[in-house]
């Protein structure tokens, strides 16, 4: 399933839905991830590069997916739960070039983040106004097809 093909057909029935209310239909899945692939074109990104994804169980997490998928990007979904060491591991071993995160993370895994060439914040006010924000993590906290990327213990 393609968002943009079933937008077409269905665009106001209900794509994704979490717990606490928050709903989006397939039309404001296909619109944010259509704003994702275009940001992360801007900012240099082509088919077969990577972008890590470290973001909590939230509802723009499934754009965040389908973004660097409709552009032919690939996807490194990572557990927000990693600690700092298995991050920067993950990150360097799946060649991101980009990395879609929230400001919590940013905070967490700041020294981590600053090797990643863009680091793109999903927040709760960027995301009312259907925006992501790309962030540059300050220097001083340093210590071909599309398709998913997935870790492996053969490295």
């Amino acid at each position: 399933m393609y968002p943009g093909s079933v937008a077409r057909e269905h665009g106001d029935k209900l794509a994704v839905a979490i717990p606490g209310g928050r709903v989006q239909t397939y039309r404001e899945l296909d619109e944010r991830s259509a704003r994702l692939a275009a940001a992360l074109t801007r900012a240099g990104l082509g088919p077969g590069d990577t972008v890590a994804i470290v973001l909590e169980n939230r509802l723009e997490w499934i754009e965040a997916v389908w973004g660097p998928l409709r552009s032919e990007r690939w996807v490194a979904p990572l557990n927000w739960h990693l600690g700092s060491d298995e991050l920067a591991y993950l990150l360097k071993d799946s060649r991101a070039r980009a990395l879609i995160t929230s400001a919590a993370r940013v905070r967490e895994f700041g020294d981590v983040l600053a090797g990643v060439e863009n680091v793109f914040v999903l927040d709760a006010k960027n995301v009312e106004r259907g925006a992501l924000a790309k962030v540059k993590v300050p220097l001083r906290l340093r210590s071909a097809v599309h398709g998913t990327w997935v870790p492996s213990a053969q490295g």
